[in-house]
Formats: C-alpha cells, structure tokens, sequence
C-alpha cells in the first residue's frame, strides 16, 4: 500500500505504507480522530506546530508520521523505528507489540495536544508537564508517572492527569484501573485526572486533591500485578465535551480564585504604601517644627 506525498518541487512521489494495524488499532486511530472533532479540534491546527520537526534520533517528519498514523496507516520506516523504540519497553508494554506501544504513545500525545488547546482556548494559563512533552520515545529509565498537564491555579499550580480508555472498557466492564505507581503518583501531586474514551466519545473527572476519589487497592490482572481500581465508573462518565467542560469550571474557579487573590494582595499593597507615604510625611512635618 502506499501514499501519493509532494515532493520539494511539487511532484508527487510515492511513500511504502506499510499498515500493520490490526482492527483494534485502527479503532483506536478512528475514535481518536472522533474525539478531537468532538471537542473542536482540526487536524490543522493540532499538527502545524510539528512543522519541520524530526524525531531526535531519526529523519522521520513528527508531522509526516502523525499524519500518516490519524490516517490509518503506518509508513514501513516508522514501523521499523517504532519497533527499534519501544522493543525493550518490555514492563511497559505489557502483551502489547512494539509499534502498537508507539501508536498508543503518539495517540495519547494528540488528545493531550487536543485538550492543551482546548483549555488554552478557554482562557486557563496551561502547559504540556509531562516527561514526554517534547514527544520523544523515552528509554526505560527516562519513562515516569509525571502527570501530563499543569495549570496555574489560586494555590500555584495544579497538575492535570489525561486518563485514556481506548477500549471502552469503562463503559462495558463498569470499573477503571491505575498501576501503582501511577496512583501514588497522583495522589501526592493532588492531580486533576480528566478520564477520556475516545470509543464512547465520554470521559470524567476526578480530583485526586479530595479523598473520595474512590481507587482502591487491587490485583489488576490485565497487567498481571497489584494497582488501584474504581468501579463504579459509569456513573461519573458523562459526554466528553461535558467532561472538559467541568475540567474547565473546576480549574477556571482556581484560577478565578488565584487572579481574585492577585487582585485582593495589589490593592493591600497598593494601601500600604500609601499609609507609609503618609506616616513619612507626617513624621517628617513634624521634624521641622
């Protein structure tokens, strides 16, 4: 299979596609693209600040491949490099193929671009957090639980966690699981996770800085070790374009609270200095007598 791409003097030339997807993966790759229209984002506009940039340590265009995957497809040289990659993620993984790692990767990269410019967009002061920001593969000991997000907030900051369920298994099996790390992770940043299912196009939010976030300990035997599980989890799934919009009301209120808090210590500083001005003429009126 292949694709018809310009070439620098305006030719078309043909790229070896390779689609090496298998029916879940290209699932994934249709509710992604569902997703990110449901909350108003182009394809353009997602992908032009990838213009002219490589992977690190390859010739590969983040554009090009981006592209290429939101269309289906996977070029036979982004295959190969995937599987380079991500082949020694072995504990990451899971049973899941090298590539199929990478294109989980990428596609949890677009919704987190999605929803960075959604949030932007609705006036919340947010950058990309995570260890992954700069959307390089990262080695075994470079991967973390590092939310993705961070907001300034009336306490600084607070840090949002984007949350992927790209099988619908909220929805069919009525619970959500963390590995541990993750969870602890979370919890001790006092994260704000948004849950997205691009498949049911529904999603949640959590507020890890409250107790009753409902996660408790269990065996989690899709990664066959011990994590955290909510069940319980359709009822707080609602439309995702609802879901960001509390996600929005939730931190615009912090951030409402903060540029409030702002205004509130200006003016006191503002009266301060005044009444010091005063106090310094009065003083000094009086020196002169």
């Amino acid at each position: 299979m292949a694709l018809p791409a310009r070439s620098g003097n305006g030719n078309h030339r043909v790229i070896p596609v390779m689609n090496g997807l298998s029916e879940t993966y290209l699932g994934k790759i249709a509710s992604c693209n569902r997703a990110l229209n449901l909350v108003g984002v182009t394809r353009q506009s997602l992908l032009q600040k990838y213009d002219g940039v490589r992977f690190r340590d390859s010739s590969l265009s983040k554009r090009a491949v981006f592209e290429c995957l939101l269309e289906g497809n996977l070029e036979a040289a982004t295959l190969d490099y995937f599987t380079a990659k991500c082949a020694p993620l072995i504990h990451f993984r899971d049973s899941r193929k090298p590539h199929e790692y990478a294109v989980d990767l990428v596609l949890g990269w677009l919704i987190e671009d999605g929803l960075l410019a959604v949030l932007k967009a609705r006036g919340l002061r947010v950058k990309l957090d995570g260890r992954d920001r700069h959307r390089e593969i990262l080695g075994e000991f470079q991967i973390s639980a590092q939310p993705d997000l961070r907001v300034e907030t009336a306490t600084g900051s607070r840090v949002v966690e984007i949350f992927a369920d790209w099988k619908g298994t909220w929805r069919r099996k009525n619970h959500a699981d963390l590995r541990d790390k993750k969870f602890g992770k979370l919890v001790s940043e006092r994260a704000v996770m948004l849950g997205v299912s691009p498949i049911t196009a529904e999603g949640f939010v959590i507020d890890f800085g409250r107790s009753n976030h409902g996660f408790r300990e269990n065996f989690i035997a899709a990664y066959d070790k011990r994590g955290y599980t909510k069940t319980g989890v359709c009822e707080d799934l609602v439309p995702l374009d609802r879901a960001v919009s509390n996600l929005v009301a939730l931190l615009g209120e912090q951030s409402a609270g903060n540029r409030a808090g702002s205004w509130f210590f200006a003016k006191l500083s503002e009266a301060v200095k005044k009444f010091l001005v005063r106090a310094k003429k009065l003083r000094d009126g009086g020196a002169t007598r």
